[in-house]
């Protein structure tokens, strides 16, 4: 499997030597740089690690921008609405938590939020509903929003 997947890297290195129509006029052999290039790279495998280094690099900086760009288009979405929150209304830091009750990485993740919490003051967390995990999710987000709505947001963070 990994000779197979080093075959084809090889296959892209060779393939850059060549041009539409011809060989590339650089390299007068286009057999000669191959088995250069392969040589090379089988001396120095690093290399093939350091491109796919690159290339996660890459890639995260991508997904980056990308979310950053989610959050933006949505910015209203998730940060100006009617749900429930702990901290100041008007804080300069904002965690949007997003919960399903029946998840248990939401459970493990409770105690992060609330030691992130305890140790910011200036923090705003808002509780976003995403029951994901079946109708029980869904009924339970309901009871957790009715309780905000109806008890306010003391008996809201009693519950969590």
């Amino acid at each position: 499997m990994k000779s197979i997947f080093i075959g084809k890297i090889l296959n892209v290195f060779i393939s850059t030597s060549l041009v539409v129509g011809g060989v590339n006029p650089a390299f007068s052999d286009d057999i000669d740089f191959g088995n250069k290039v392969r040589s090379y790279l089988l001396s120095n495998p690093e290399v093939i690690l350091e491109v796919f280094a690159v290339l996660e690099a890459q890639e995260a900086e991508m997904e980056t921008a990308s979310n950053a760009a989610l959050v933006s288009d949505n910015q209203a979405a998730l940060f100006q609405s009617d749900a429930p929150f702990a901290g100041k209304a008007d804080a300069s830091r904002v965690l949007v938590k997003f919960v399903d009750y029946r998840c248990g990485y939401c459970r493990l993740v409770h105690s992060t939020v609330e030691e992130a919490k305890a140790a910011d003051p200036g923090l705003k967390v808002i509780y976003k509903m995403f029951p994901i995990l079946g109708p029980d999710s869904t009924l339970m987000a309901q009871m957790a929003l009715a309780i905000y709505h109806e008890l306010g947001q003391g008996a809201f963070l009693k519950a969590q």
